[in-house]
C-alpha cells in the first residue's frame, strides 16, 4: 500500500513540463492578439486623423466668402493654391497631403478635399475624400 501512495502523490516531472508547455502556448495567442490589437488602433487613428483634416479643410472653405472661393484644383495631383501639406507631428516635415478642388456649378460650389497619409502607415495608404455644397447667399 505505501507504493501505491508513493506514486499517486504529487506531479511527475512530465506532467510538470506538459503544464508548463501549455501555458506558454496559451501565452504567446495572448502576446499575439495584443500586438494585432496595438496595429488596428494604430490604424484607427491614422483614419480618424486624415477624416478630422479633411473635414478641417472643408470648414475652412466654407469660412470663405462665397466670391472669394477660387475654382479649380485637382485630388490626383497637387496643383498650386489647392493643396497643402500639414505637419501634424511638428516635426518640420510633411505628414499628410491634402488636396482640394472646387467647381463653379452656376448657384453653387462642390468642394472636395482629398487627404493622404504622407507617413508610413500600417497597412493600406489611409486617405480620406470629403465633399461638400456651398450655396451662393
Amino acid at each position: 500500500m505505501t507504493d501505491q501512495k508513493r506514486n499517486e502523490s504529487g506531479m511527475s516531472l512530465v506532467e510538470t513540463l506538459v503544464a508548463m508547455l501549455l501555458v506558454a502556448l496559451v501565452l504567446l495567442s495572448v502576446a499575439q492578439l495584443f500586438s494585432v490589437g496595438v496595429v488596428v488602433n494604430k490604424a484607427a487613428d491614422d483614419i480618424t486623423l486624415v477624416s478630422s483634416l479633411a473635414s478641417e479643410k472643408v470648414s475652412e472653405l466654407k469660412e470663405l466668402p462665397y466670391d472669394a472661393i477660387a475654382t479649380g484644383g485637382s485630388l490626383n495631383t497637387d496643383v498650386a493654391g489647392f493643396f497643402d501639406e500639414p505637419d501634424v507631428e511638428g516635426d518640420g516635415t510633411a505628414d499628410y497631403t491634402r488636396r482640394w478642388t472646387v467647381t463653379d456649378l452656376a448657384t453653387r460650389k462642390s468642394i472636395e478635399v482629398r487627404v493622404i497619409a504622407t507617413i508610413l502607415t500600417t497597412g493600406d495608404v489611409k486617405q480620406t475624400t470629403l465633399g461638400v455644397l456651398v450655396a451662393d447667399r
